[in-house]
């Protein structure tokens, strides 16, 4: 499937209560890109060079629409608004920058072309200070769950 470069989606689980402000998570695709391309660039490994072969940005794209699916479709994700901004060639995309008012989460993916999991991060748009309030090295489905679950802080309290 031959997704165009400058994809932008939003994917909208159903709604949750009126009474509480929606959380919403933003994918950075920008950052995702530069990332798989910066890995192409100072790889040594074989299996990333014949990755990179091509512009590693179709498959940061596949990975990120991999991610969406699930949120869409996971219980977990059920109210939680789930955009990806492309960064700053993206031309004024009302939708993106209204759900880019904080407070809001960012996810940031340090992109490894032909991995199967990729290292994320997950930062609060109140606190850009590192570290990350959370991170991992997962697969879509596990990377959209835990996004959720934090987003909607269903797990325990994190006090930084």
């Amino acid at each position: 499937m031959r997704l165009p470069r400058t994809v932008s989606f939003i994917l909208v689980a159903a709604l949750g209560a009126c009474d509480s402000p929606r959380p919403v998570v933003v994918l950075d695709g920008y950052t995702s890109v530069i990332s798989a391309r910066l890995s192409c660039l100072s790889s040594l490994g074989l299996s990333h060079r014949e990755a990179c072969l091509v512009d590693p940005a179709q498959e940061v794209r596949n990975f990120e629409v991999g991610i969406a699916t699930q949120v869409a479709v996971a219980p977990e994700c059920k109210s939680v608004l789930f955009v990806r901004s492309a960064g700053p060639n993206e031309k004024d995309n009302k939708a993106v920058s209204d759900a880019m008012r904080p407070p809001y989460w960012m996810l940031l993916l340090q992109f490894e072309p032909a991995a199967q999991k990729q290292h994320w991060s997950l930062w609060r748009s109140t606190d850009l200070s590192p570290p990350p309030f959370a991170q991992g090295d997962d697969g879509p489905t596990e990377i959209a769950k835990k996004v959720c679950a934090i987003a909607k802080q269903q797990g325990g309290t994190i006090v930084r």
